[in-house]
Protein backbone atom coordinates (compact mmCIF):
# COMPACT_ATOMS: atom_id res chain seq x y z
CA UNK A 1 0.00 0.00 0.00
CA UNK A 2 1.57 3.42 -0.96
CA UNK A 3 1.46 5.09 2.19
CA UNK A 4 4.14 8.10 2.13
CA UNK A 5 4.44 11.88 0.18
CA UNK A 6 3.74 12.14 -3.60
CA UNK A 7 6.47 13.74 -6.10
CA UNK A 8 5.62 17.63 -5.90
CA UNK A 9 4.70 19.41 -8.90
CA UNK A 10 7.49 21.73 -8.90
CA UNK A 11 11.01 20.73 -7.69
CA UNK A 12 13.68 23.10 -7.22
CA UNK A 13 16.16 21.80 -4.55
CA UNK A 14 16.71 18.48 -2.48
CA UNK A 15 18.26 16.61 0.34
CA UNK A 16 21.52 14.89 0.62
CA UNK A 17 20.80 11.49 -1.19
CA UNK A 18 17.38 12.71 -2.83
CA UNK A 19 17.24 12.07 -6.77
CA UNK A 20 15.21 13.92 -9.58
CA UNK A 21 13.59 11.13 -11.74
CA UNK A 22 13.26 12.55 -15.17
CA UNK A 23 12.15 11.40 -18.44
CA UNK A 24 14.83 11.96 -21.35
CA UNK A 25 15.93 10.90 -24.74
CA UNK A 26 18.25 8.23 -25.70
CA UNK A 27 20.76 10.79 -27.07
CA UNK A 28 20.68 12.35 -23.66
CA UNK A 29 19.77 15.66 -24.82
CA UNK A 30 18.38 17.36 -21.78
CA UNK A 31 16.63 20.29 -23.29
CA UNK A 32 13.24 20.70 -22.13
CA UNK A 33 10.45 20.15 -19.73
CA UNK A 34 11.92 18.52 -16.23
CA UNK A 35 14.97 16.91 -18.25
CA UNK A 36 16.43 20.75 -18.40
CA UNK A 37 15.80 20.82 -14.80
CA UNK A 38 17.62 18.03 -14.26
CA UNK A 39 20.53 19.12 -16.36
CA UNK A 40 20.72 22.26 -15.28
CA UNK A 41 19.61 21.86 -11.24
CA UNK A 42 20.69 18.48 -10.33
CA UNK A 43 23.72 17.08 -12.43
CA UNK A 44 22.20 15.41 -15.47
CA UNK A 45 25.04 15.29 -18.27
CA UNK A 46 24.56 15.98 -21.74
CA UNK A 47 25.14 12.54 -24.15
CA UNK A 48 23.70 10.61 -21.00
CA UNK A 49 20.19 9.31 -21.43
CA UNK A 50 20.00 6.40 -18.95
CA UNK A 51 20.51 5.88 -15.61
CA UNK A 52 21.83 7.96 -12.36
CA UNK A 53 23.69 11.16 -13.35
CA UNK A 54 24.45 13.71 -10.12
CA UNK A 55 21.15 13.79 -8.57
CA UNK A 56 18.84 12.97 -10.68
CA UNK A 57 18.35 9.65 -12.67
CA UNK A 58 17.28 9.20 -16.34
CA UNK A 59 14.64 7.09 -17.87
CA UNK A 60 14.32 7.07 -21.53
CA UNK A 61 11.07 7.88 -23.01
CA UNK A 62 11.03 9.46 -26.57
CA UNK A 63 11.82 5.90 -28.62
CA UNK A 64 8.98 4.39 -29.40
CA UNK A 65 6.01 2.84 -27.87
CA UNK A 66 5.35 1.97 -23.92
CA UNK A 67 6.63 -1.11 -24.31
CA UNK A 68 9.83 0.22 -25.41
CA UNK A 69 9.95 2.28 -21.61
CA UNK A 70 9.08 -0.14 -19.41
CA UNK A 71 12.64 -2.06 -19.39
CA UNK A 72 14.31 1.53 -18.53
CA UNK A 73 11.41 1.43 -15.29
CA UNK A 74 12.02 -2.32 -14.51
CA UNK A 75 15.72 -1.05 -14.07
CA UNK A 76 14.98 1.84 -12.54
CA UNK A 77 12.92 0.25 -8.95
CA UNK A 78 15.91 -2.85 -9.49
CA UNK A 79 18.21 0.33 -9.25
CA UNK A 80 16.41 2.03 -6.30
CA UNK A 81 15.63 -1.02 -4.27
CA UNK A 82 19.39 -1.83 -4.47
CA UNK A 83 20.20 1.49 -2.86
CA UNK A 84 17.84 1.86 0.11
CA UNK A 85 19.66 4.74 1.13
CA UNK A 86 18.83 6.93 -1.63
CA UNK A 87 14.83 8.66 -1.85
CA UNK A 88 13.76 8.89 -5.96
CA UNK A 89 11.84 11.40 -6.83
CA UNK A 90 9.85 9.95 -10.11
CA UNK A 91 8.43 12.48 -12.25
CA UNK A 92 5.28 11.92 -14.69
CA UNK A 93 7.91 10.84 -17.57
CA UNK A 94 6.60 10.58 -20.46
CA UNK A 95 3.86 12.80 -20.06
CA UNK A 96 4.66 15.81 -21.44
CA UNK A 97 6.83 16.29 -24.52
CA UNK A 98 7.27 12.28 -25.27
CA UNK A 99 2.93 12.43 -25.31
CA UNK A 100 2.48 9.78 -23.54
CA UNK A 101 -0.87 9.93 -20.57
CA UNK A 102 -0.63 9.11 -17.31
CA UNK A 103 -2.70 5.54 -18.07
CA UNK A 104 -0.02 4.59 -20.29
CA UNK A 105 3.18 5.26 -18.12
CA UNK A 106 1.67 4.81 -14.68
CA UNK A 107 0.84 0.75 -14.64
CA UNK A 108 4.91 0.59 -15.80
CA UNK A 109 5.57 1.49 -12.15
CA UNK A 110 2.74 -1.10 -10.63
CA UNK A 111 6.25 -2.84 -9.15
CA UNK A 112 7.09 0.51 -7.32
CA UNK A 113 4.38 1.07 -5.09
CA UNK A 114 5.87 -0.53 -2.45
CA UNK A 115 9.42 0.13 -2.66
CA UNK A 116 9.36 3.07 0.07
CA UNK A 117 12.51 4.82 -1.27
CA UNK A 118 10.10 5.54 -4.42
CA UNK A 119 8.00 8.39 -4.59
CA UNK A 120 5.86 8.76 -6.70
CA UNK A 121 3.14 11.48 -8.94
CA UNK A 122 -0.25 11.23 -7.27
CA UNK A 123 -1.62 10.75 -10.52
CA UNK A 124 0.30 7.71 -11.37
CA UNK A 125 -0.68 6.63 -7.88
CA UNK A 126 -4.77 6.96 -8.55
CA UNK A 127 -4.39 4.95 -11.74
CA UNK A 128 -2.29 1.91 -10.36
CA UNK A 129 -4.36 1.74 -6.86
CA UNK A 130 -7.57 1.86 -9.78
CA UNK A 131 -6.35 -0.55 -11.86
CA UNK A 132 -5.82 -3.29 -9.53
CA UNK A 133 -8.49 -6.03 -9.97
CA UNK A 134 -10.37 -7.54 -7.09
CA UNK A 135 -10.72 -11.19 -8.02
CA UNK A 136 -14.36 -12.43 -6.86
CA UNK A 137 -14.72 -15.75 -5.59
CA UNK A 138 -17.34 -17.84 -3.20
CA UNK A 139 -15.77 -17.66 -0.58
CA UNK A 140 -15.39 -13.66 -0.48
CA UNK A 141 -17.47 -11.96 -3.00
CA UNK A 142 -20.14 -11.34 -0.19
CA UNK A 143 -17.85 -8.71 1.40
CA UNK A 144 -17.42 -6.56 -1.91
CA UNK A 145 -21.27 -6.47 -1.74
CA UNK A 146 -23.17 -4.69 -3.36
CA UNK A 147 -21.64 -3.34 -6.57
CA UNK A 148 -22.25 -0.17 -8.13
CA UNK A 149 -21.45 -1.30 -11.82
CA UNK A 150 -20.89 1.49 -14.72
CA UNK A 151 -19.57 -0.34 -16.85
CA UNK A 152 -18.94 -4.15 -17.60
CA UNK A 153 -17.77 -7.28 -20.19
CA UNK A 154 -18.99 -10.61 -21.18
CA UNK A 155 -16.49 -13.00 -22.60
CA UNK A 156 -18.47 -15.85 -23.86
CA UNK A 157 -17.46 -19.51 -23.12
CA UNK A 158 -15.18 -19.67 -26.29
CA UNK A 159 -14.05 -15.98 -26.67
CA UNK A 160 -10.70 -15.32 -27.13
CA UNK A 161 -8.53 -14.09 -24.43
CA UNK A 162 -10.53 -15.07 -21.06
CA UNK A 163 -13.39 -17.21 -21.85
CA UNK A 164 -16.59 -16.71 -19.60
CA UNK A 165 -14.27 -13.79 -17.30
CA UNK A 166 -16.97 -11.46 -16.28
CA UNK A 167 -15.14 -7.72 -15.24
CA UNK A 168 -16.88 -4.76 -13.79
CA UNK A 169 -16.17 -0.82 -13.14
CA UNK A 170 -18.01 0.37 -10.34
CA UNK A 171 -19.06 3.79 -9.70
CA UNK A 172 -15.69 4.01 -7.74
CA UNK A 173 -13.03 3.41 -10.29
CA UNK A 174 -13.15 -0.24 -8.44
CA UNK A 175 -12.82 -2.89 -10.61
CA UNK A 176 -13.72 -6.34 -10.29
CA UNK A 177 -13.09 -9.85 -12.68
CA UNK A 178 -14.71 -13.39 -11.63
CA UNK A 179 -15.00 -16.25 -13.72
CA UNK A 180 -18.83 -18.05 -14.46
CA UNK A 181 -17.27 -21.40 -14.36
CA UNK A 182 -16.33 -20.52 -10.80
CA UNK A 183 -19.56 -18.89 -9.53
CA UNK A 184 -22.94 -20.21 -8.79
CA UNK A 185 -25.68 -18.80 -10.26
CA UNK A 186 -27.30 -16.86 -7.59
CA UNK A 187 -23.71 -15.82 -6.40
CA UNK A 188 -23.84 -14.16 -10.00
CA UNK A 189 -27.11 -13.04 -9.72
CA UNK A 190 -26.19 -11.02 -6.41
CA UNK A 191 -23.04 -9.57 -7.96
CA UNK A 192 -24.30 -8.63 -11.51
CA UNK A 193 -28.27 -8.64 -11.53
CA UNK A 194 -27.78 -6.34 -15.14
CA UNK A 195 -25.88 -9.67 -16.80
CA UNK A 196 -28.99 -12.00 -16.38
CA UNK A 197 -31.25 -9.20 -18.30
CA UNK A 198 -28.68 -9.69 -21.45
CA UNK A 199 -29.14 -11.85 -24.54
CA UNK A 200 -26.33 -12.43 -26.68
CA UNK A 201 -25.64 -14.31 -30.13
CA UNK A 202 -23.35 -15.86 -29.99
CA UNK A 203 -20.32 -14.53 -31.00
CA UNK A 204 -22.22 -11.13 -32.24
CA UNK A 205 -23.38 -8.38 -31.23
CA UNK A 206 -25.89 -8.44 -27.71
CA UNK A 207 -29.26 -8.63 -28.68
CA UNK A 208 -30.53 -6.78 -25.90
CA UNK A 209 -29.25 -5.22 -22.78
CA UNK A 210 -30.83 -4.17 -19.67
CA UNK A 211 -32.55 -0.23 -19.67
CA UNK A 212 -30.13 1.90 -18.96
CA UNK A 213 -27.78 0.57 -20.32
CA UNK A 214 -25.42 0.53 -24.23
CA UNK A 215 -24.20 -2.34 -26.07
CA UNK A 216 -21.03 -2.62 -27.63
CA UNK A 217 -18.78 -5.50 -28.96
CA UNK A 218 -15.03 -6.41 -28.75
CA UNK A 219 -15.01 -8.84 -31.35
CA UNK A 220 -13.90 -12.52 -30.86
CA UNK A 221 -16.92 -13.33 -28.09
CA UNK A 222 -16.54 -10.11 -25.64
CA UNK A 223 -19.00 -7.92 -25.06
CA UNK A 224 -19.10 -4.72 -22.98
CA UNK A 225 -21.69 -2.54 -21.58
CA UNK A 226 -21.42 0.76 -20.79
CA UNK A 227 -24.08 2.54 -18.60
CA UNK A 228 -25.92 4.96 -20.68
CA UNK A 229 -25.04 7.94 -18.59
CA UNK A 230 -21.58 8.01 -19.57
CA UNK A 231 -22.08 6.54 -23.01
CA UNK A 232 -21.68 10.01 -24.96
CA UNK A 233 -18.42 10.36 -23.50
CA UNK A 234 -17.26 6.47 -23.75
CA UNK A 235 -18.12 6.82 -27.60
CA UNK A 236 -15.66 9.75 -27.86
CA UNK A 237 -12.75 8.01 -26.13
CA UNK A 238 -13.42 5.36 -27.83
CA UNK A 239 -13.24 7.01 -31.18
CA UNK A 240 -9.33 6.30 -31.99
CA UNK A 241 -9.73 2.79 -31.66
CA UNK A 242 -11.88 2.89 -34.76
CA UNK A 243 -12.55 -1.03 -35.82
CA UNK A 244 -9.38 -2.35 -34.26
CA UNK A 245 -11.76 -4.13 -31.46
CA UNK A 246 -8.13 -5.81 -30.14
CA UNK A 247 -6.64 -2.80 -28.34
CA UNK A 248 -10.50 -1.64 -27.55
CA UNK A 249 -10.74 -4.69 -25.17
CA UNK A 250 -7.19 -3.59 -23.81
CA UNK A 251 -7.96 -0.15 -23.03
CA UNK A 252 -11.79 -0.43 -22.33
CA UNK A 253 -11.14 0.09 -18.48
CA UNK A 254 -8.87 2.31 -18.48
CA UNK A 255 -11.29 4.43 -20.50
CA UNK A 256 -14.01 4.13 -18.37
CA UNK A 257 -11.92 4.89 -14.90
CA UNK A 258 -10.45 7.79 -16.82
CA UNK A 259 -14.49 9.00 -17.55
CA UNK A 260 -14.68 8.47 -13.86
CA UNK A 261 -12.26 10.41 -12.85
CA UNK A 262 -12.73 13.43 -15.00
CA UNK A 263 -16.02 13.88 -13.68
Amino acid sequence: MYNREYTPELITSLHENEIFVFGSNLMGRHAGGAACIAHKHFGAVMGQGVGLQGKSYAIPTMQGGVETIKPYVDEFVLFATEHPHMRFFVTKIGCGIAGFSEWDIAPLFANAIDVENIVLPREFVQVIQRMSVIHLRMDNYKQYLPIAPIAFSYAEPGAMGAPSEVQIVDVNSRVYSFNLGYMEQAAVDELLPELKQCRFVFYGQPLEAPEGWHCEYLGFGNHLLVADKIYDKFAVLREPYGQNLGQLYQAWIGIIIKIINNK
